[in-house]
């Protein structure tokens, strides 16, 4: 029982001791990890890049191990756009230190003069982004009322030029857009064909379509047929010689909508009954569909 004062006092003045020496400064050499941001790597290849800092700081013990663990999981970030060299010196070192929240640092200095990064800019090829493979759903009788807007119009890949001149497009990947029922923006992924490569990068993974939507409701207008024929026949009497036409039009554009806008053609050639000629609507506003026409085939008489 005597013993355990002296065990007791020892482990104290240990602790103590401990703690002490601890709390005095000395130094102590650390390597920061490094990593660049900012560099678009779709446009330039990294050929090098200084990864670590190797840094001597001058503090107690305490901040050291605090600074310990906060490097297995921190790191130093430098934004740069391209080519970049920097002076290890104290605007970095500052920089550095307010960055990765270190406190208690007397001094800090590196061995190294500089970090440095190097970029190479790879060859450039623009695609124009093709649709393929998208389905688009309305609601009701709602339509496209004008023609979709690509956002971005060009997409860029880098790389070699062997790489490059085995992709001839890109096109969108399959897709069902559903239930659309009011203008706006759409994303669509492209088909990533230049991922076959491995040393080919894209400027943009997804494209936006614009799509102007609106509510269509029916009109009927009575258009004149046109006769279309490979041969000389002379002259040659229709009957009927106009047809009712039914379009779906968008309702901001309901009274834009005139007959001389729509073209309809009674094509001889495509004769398959001696007494009917088929017809066919040729032009029409490209913001309307046709719903109907009436009659579909008309009949004829060649005045000799």
């Amino acid at each position: 029982m005597r013993k355990h004062p002296f065990w007791i006092i020892l482990l104290i003045t240990t602790i103590l001791w401990l703690c002490y020496s601890m709390s005095e400064e000395g130094d102590y050499k650390t390597q920061i990890p490094i990593q660049w941001t900012g560099i678009d790597t779709a446009r330039y290849a990294v050929t090098y890049a200084d990864s670590v800092l190797p840094v001597t700081i001058k503090s107690n013990c305490f901040q050291a191990i605090k600074r310990y663990f906060v490097l297995r999981q921190s790191y130093y970030s430098i934004s740069v756009q391209g080519d970049t060299i920097i002076n290890v010196a104290h605007p970095l070192f500052e920089d550095l230190t307010k960055q990765l929240n270190f406190v208690g640092i007397s001094s800090m200095y590196s061995s190294k003069e500089v970090l440095r990064v190097e970029v190479d800019e790879r060859i450039a090829k623009p695609f124009v982004p093709q649709l393929r493979g998208v389905e688009f759903n309305f609601d009701g009788q709602v339509g496209l009322s004008g023609e979709p807007r690509i956002e971005p119009d060009t997409v860029w890949l880098y790389g070699t030029a062997s790489s490059l001149n085995k992709i001839s497009q890109l096109s969108t990947a399959p897709t069902v857009l559903e239930h659309l029922s009011d203008s706006g923006y759409y994303t669509l992924t492209l088909d990533p064909v230049w991922k076959d490569y491995p040393d080919l990068r894209s400027s943009h993974d997804v494209i936006r379509i614009y799509l102007p939507v609106d509510q269509f409701t029916e009109i009927k207008l009575k258009v004149p047929v046109t006769l279309r024929s490979s041969s000389q026949l002379g002259r040659v009497r229709l009957y009927p010689e106009q047809v009712d036409v039914s379009l779906w039009v968008p309702r901001s554009d309901y009274n834009n909508i005139t007959a001389s806008q729509i073209e309809v053609v009674a094509d001889y050639d495509a004769i398959t009954n001696s007494q009917q000629i088929p017809v066919l609507v040729t032009r029409f506003p490209s913001n309307t569909r046709i719903k109907q026409v009436s009659p579909a085939s008309i009949q004829y008489v060649i005045i000799k």
